[in-house]
């Protein structure tokens, strides 16, 4: 990780509000390093039907990711 690289814009905490950032950094290097995550895609929408995604992603009831698409 490059902890020295704030002026590339990259930013690493290791503290929050549960006092337990060190633990919950090894626990995302240690999900990095078993691959890429599988993400869910509940549904995609074009760019300029955004407003229908954000009132599809108020209702709470999705079971994935809302994806817009350019």
């Amino acid at each position: 990780m490059a902890f020295d690289a704030a002026n590339l814009g990259i930013q690493v905490h290791t503290t929050g509000a549960s006092g337990n950032g060190v633990r919950a950094l090894h626990d995302i290097l240690a999900l990095i390093d078993e691959g890429p995550p599988h993400v869910p895609v509940w549904r995609t929408y074009p760019l300029a039907e955004a407003a229908a995604a954000l009132d599809l992603s108020r209702t709470g009831h999705v079971g994935g990711k809302i994806v817009l698409l350019p």
